[in-house]
């Protein structure tokens, strides 16, 4: 698996996809694109989408998602709710999550935890200004759509495993000194700080957490919401997006 080579290749999860799907249908499955394919026919974008059916809110929203699955509590950013305080007024965020993940409701948000299941989260992405998240599954949507995104990214993974043309990823990998990570490589951790759960996550902590009131990793933790802020208007600046 090219997972297992990514701190020394140039390589990205869409190749180990493709890799591993052709291993698994024994037929050639050549990687063709730089972003994931996802179909929507022209009726269900001309559905009425969920923000709008259950807030009435207008369609200047960006779909966020600030939480993660309990096993891999490295890829949670501590602090999405002083960057929604900071962009309050100027852009709404719609929470999303399913409740069986760590997903800590934020204030002055739309709510939408537990509420989409797979379809209507792409749909709601589709309808949506841009995304906001961590390293997870609306990154991945939001490439597809050719959509704005902002991720919170850290130091956990390769910048080359995730990168998409048009997200900005705010990465840090080779800006830290972990005691045990090689110099310049992503640690690939899985936890901040062991759960208690019986899980084998609990023998992959962060060499460097930091204590918040989320316990977070210090390459998260390092990121600024100022820093974030500063991605998402980028947009705006650029003029790909107006408010």
């Amino acid at each position: 698996m090219l997972i297992n080579h990514s701190n020394q290749r140039s390589v990205h999860v869409l190749q180990d996809y493709c890799d591993f799907l052709a291993h698994a249908l024994q037929v050639p499955v050549p990687l063709i694109t730089n972003r994931p394919l996802l179909f929507l026919s022209d009726e269900e974008k001309g559905w009425l989408n969920q923000v709008a059916e259950q807030h009435g809110k207008p369609d200047r929203w960006w779909v966020l998602n600030a939480g993660g699955k309990r096993d891999f509590t490295a890829k949670q950013y501590p602090y999405f709710q002083e960057v929604v305080d900071r962009l309050q007024g100027r852009v709404t965020f719609v929470q999303v999550g399913k409740l069986e993940h760590a997903h800590r409701p934020l204030r002055g948000v739309v709510n939408l935890l537990g509420k989409t299941d797979d379809r209507q989260l792409i749909r709601l992405c589709h309808h949506a200004r841009g995304v906001l998240c961590g390293v997870t599954f609306t990154m991945h949507i939001a490439a597809a759509l050719q959509k704005p995104a902002v991720v919170v990214a850290g130091a956990r993974e390769p910048r080359s495993w995730n990168t998409y043309p048009g997200i900005v990823l705010l990465n840090n990998v080779g800006s830290l000194r972990c005691p045990t990570v090689i110099a310049n490589e992503a640690c690939w951790r899985s936890r901040v700080v062991k759960l208690n759960d019986g899980q084998e996550q609990d023998g992959s902590l962060c060499d460097n957490p930091v204590m918040t009131d989320q316990p977070a990793s210090k390459c998260m933790a390092m990121i600024t919401p100022e820093e974030v802020v500063r991605a998402v208007e980028g947009y705006y600046v650029g003029g790909v997006l107006s408010y």
